[in-house]
């Protein structure tokens, strides 16, 4: 008896809380999603040096997801409520790179992060980045350190130190335009080192 009372309960709850759900409106999504990188490239010259590859870039850990991350002067992070990467970082971040490092230097981009390195032959752009966020107060901070490498070729590195971009809270597109200005400027340094 007390079985059949309690099924008997579970089935009304069951009843009464599906029931509530279909009254309820459906919201709208508002998300909105962003890539890095340029529109428009140049067609490159057949350069017959070796083609680039980007590896996967060292993102600090803060940095790695799909989300707009925000820091305070406290050193407190959080994120944008309507807006999302439409990739997660490092792989938009070594697309965008490779595209503005190709396009800047003449040479053919033979690949990039996620996608495995095909060939021995091609030169390796690697970046570590210390610093890759908006902060609250309206700056995007970006630094990293950089390095060209190929088998048989030595070694070229440098660094890299945003100055000046600024982004509007609560605006994601002049955040992605900060950071293309940012990621702008680290290619063209990486650029530098092919000539």
């Amino acid at each position: 008896m007390k079985q059949a009372i309690y099924r008997f309960l579970f089935s009304l709850m069951l009843v009464v809380g599906l029931g509530a759900c279909v009254g309820l409106k459906p919201r709208p999504d508002k998300m909105r999603t962003y890539v890095l990188g340029p529109l428009e490239l140049l067609e490159p010259e057949q350069d017959l040096a070796m083609p680039i590859y980007i590896e996967r870039p060292d993102l600090p850990a803060y940095s790695t997801g799909n989300r707009f991350v925000i820091r305070d002067k406290n050193g407190r992070t959080s994120s944008l409520d309507d807006a999302r990467w439409a990739e997660m970082l490092p792989d938009t971040v070594s697309r965008a790179l490779g595209e503005w490092v190709a396009d800047q230097s003449g040479r053919r981009l033979g690949g990039y992060y996620p996608w495995p390195k095909m060939s021995n032959t091609l030169v390796s752009v690697r970046v570590q980045f210390q610093q890759f966020v908006a902060t609250a107060d309206g700056r995007i901070l970006v630094s990293a350190q950089w390095q060209v490498s190929a088998e048989g070729v030595e070694a070229k590195s440098g660094g890299y130190l945003s100055e000046n971009i600024v982004w509007q809270p609560d605006d994601p597109e002049s955040i992605v335009s900060g950071y293309n200005q940012a990621l702008r400027e680290l290619a063209a340094l990486v650029a530098d080192a092919f000539q």
